[in-house]
């Protein structure tokens, strides 16, 4: 089932400065996993209160999403998409599990943009906790059963799904997993298990030395690669094998972390953390994400574009790299206005923009204060210019964050007479006397020639 929503990327900014921004899924349920194609397609999976197995899709950088649900075992119990790997705009694969049916799980692919969810794998005891895909043929997905089993199961062709490693007794589950091609990847669970294979038949354990829990893993390459977990923790390695901590600057549990490459990292966590490295690890700085709900899944892909999603329904979305840019107006559209009119402003373009700002047009002795102010995005505003009694001439543009100095594009906005607003008016005003000039002479023409055949 397809549902269209008609949702807008603007309805929520955070009132603090934050580099982050929500993007509202009309949804209040928690989302878990979160898997960016490009900078316009997006998908993400959770649990819709009502429905069950949720799984939202965008195509438009996060601007509108459509949902649909995930057939899940049992039409009677609630079941959750915990792991959502995409390959592009229509083709993606979700997993999940419910407590409820003794630890059932799915695996269902759709390659029609979530029209229809095609149940690939299941039932019973195989509770899918990850899914990563490599192309859309090749697909790996790790399972959770009682925390005290791991499953790797893999598909070759897009539809059959194979175990192609299994632990039964005593072994922490698996809450990870990133694959890196068709024959190499890495998983991670509890007590620090970390696993990794480059032939699909030979497996190594890697276990970090820690009873903490390794909640997620981004591999960049064979050789290079991040987890995080519980406490804070982060590991790094750049060989492949071995792996070693680095600092986070927090002690809560993360739970996601997204690399596009061996310097640039995202990591998120409860409480709203977002950390980000530029230099491998060498120093993890916090963002502020403009919220304190827990985050569940990460993804990037590039240093400046990722999401992150979390509980109640959180989706947030970055496209300057995580950080507040310096407030700046470079553009507005359209830059001037007739006299005693309004004028909707469709884009005031800059950086930095904030919920709570203000925009005004100024000159020597005049100020006119916009209304109906809407920050679409820390890049565009949209308002209104009640012109009324505006004298004429050009003005400052005026832009203001909440407790922060002001900035301008000088003489941005012209306020005009009807005939001098701009060149289109202009036009439009020659072209309209040419026109009753041209009438004019037809006229007087067909009058002298009916006077001349009499």
């Amino acid at each position: 089932m397809l549902v269209p929503l008609c949702l807008f990327s603007s309805n929520v900014l955070a009132d603090t400065p934050a580099g982050w921004y929500q993007q509202d899924a009309d949804t209040t349920g928690p989302l878990y996993c979160v898997s960016a194609v490009d900078s316009e397609t997006i998908w993400a999976g959770g649990s819709d209160p009502s429905s069950g197995a949720l799984a939202l899709r965008s195509v438009d950088g996060g601007s509108t999403w459509t949902q649909s649900l995930v057939p899940a075992p049992s039409p009677y119990v609630a079941y959750i998409v915990y792991g959502m790997s995409a390959v592009d705009a229509d083709k993606a694969w979700a997993g999940g599990w419910s407590y409820f049916d003794r630890l059932g799980g799915f695996i269902s692919r759709t390659n029609d943009g979530g029209g229809v969810w095609n149940p690939q794998f299941g039932g019973r005891w195989v509770p899918i906790s990850c899914v990563s895909a490599v192309d859309e043929t090749t697909a790996w997905a790790g399972t959770n059963y009682l925390g005290s089993e791991v499953n790797i199961i893999r598909t070759t062709d897009g539809s059959t799904w194979s175990l192609v490693y299994g632990e039964i007794v005593g072994a922490p589950a698996i809450y990870g997993i990133s694959s890196v091609d068709a024959n190499t990847v890495w998983g991670v669970g509890g007590q620090g298990m970390i696993l990794k294979t480059t032939d699909v038949t030979n497996w190594v354990h890697q276990d970090f030395l820690t009873t903490s829990t390794l909640r997620s893993v981004s591999a960049v390459d064979p050789s290079t690669a991040w987890a995080v977990g519980d406490g804070g923790l982060i590991i790094h390695t750049t060989n492949g094998t071995n792996w070693s901590a680095q600092s986070s600057g927090v002690t809560t549990d993360l739970t996601g972390i997204a690399a596009v490459s061996t310097s640039i990292a995202w990591a998120v966590g409860k409480g709203g953390v977002i950390l980000k490295t530029n230099d491998g690890g060498a120093t993890w700085t916090t963002q502020n994400s403009g919220v304190t709900t827990n985050l569940n899944g990460v993804s990037a892909v590039d240093s400046n574009t990722a999401w992150a999603v979390g509980d109640g329904g959180v989706v947030l979305h970055t496209t300057t790299g995580g950080v507040v840019p310096p407030l700046g107006v470079t553009s507005i559209t359209p830059n001037f206005g007739v006299e005693n009119t309004i004028v909707n402003v469709t884009n005031l373009a800059g950086t930095g923009f904030r919920a709570g700002l203000t925009v005004s047009i100024e000159k020597p002795g005049t100020t006119v204060i916009a209304t109906d102010v809407n920050v679409v995005s820390s890049t565009k505003i949209t308002c209104k210019l009640n012109l009324s009694g505006a004298p004429l001439g050009k003005y400052d543009v005026v832009v203001g964050n909440p407790g922060a100095p002001l900035v301008k594009l000088t003489k941005g906005f012209s306020v005009t007479n009807i005939c001098g607003g701009g060149a289109a008016i202009s036009l439009f005003v020659f072209g309209l006397m040419m026109g009753l000039m041209s009438l004019a002479g037809s006229a007087g023409l067909r009058r002298r020639f009916r006077r001349k055949k009499k």
